[in-house]
């Protein structure tokens, strides 16, 4: 959980992968996943479990939590002092492709109430407003 001035939120982040769809990408049926493309092979997804290692690290600035799942997935919590603010990154790469590849995914827990309506990520360049279950 998050504690703040205006109370506390709970907060969890899984990372998982999807196996990805093959394909000869000769019409849309046989689409291959790929760098551009999400398109997993199936609807359930696998978690990579608990991290292997955690640190934490006080600073002046903020303190940050380093979780590592392997050597090529890791994740990292910042909470900056005198903010409200909390920064989520997580560090997926190279992945690897000896068994076909991964699609990689957060999935996003929280006990905000915001309805059905929540905002993304557009590339770090601002937000988008969604409603779930919803498109135009």
């Amino acid at each position: 959980s998050i504690q703040s001035s205006g109370g506390t939120v709970n907060l969890h982040v899984e990372l998982e992968y999807y196996t990805p769809a093959v394909g000869d990408n000769s019409d849309a049926l046989k689409r291959a996943s790929g760098a551009y493309i999400f398109r997993p092979n199936g609807t359930s997804s696998t978690p990579f479990g608990e991290p292997v290692s955690a640190l934490y690290y006080k600073g002046d600035l903020m303190d940050e939590i380093h979780y590592t799942y392997n050597d090529w997935v890791s994740k990292v919590v910042r909470m900056y002092k005198d903010s409200e603010l909390v920064e989520y990154e997580w560090l997926v790469g190279p992945i690897p492709i000896e068994d076909g590849g991964k699609e990689i995914i957060a999935k996003y827990y929280t006990d905000i109430d915001s309805g059905e309506l929540f905002e993304t990520d557009s590339n770090g360049r601002g937000s988008i407003q969604r409603q779930r279950n919803h498109r135009d």
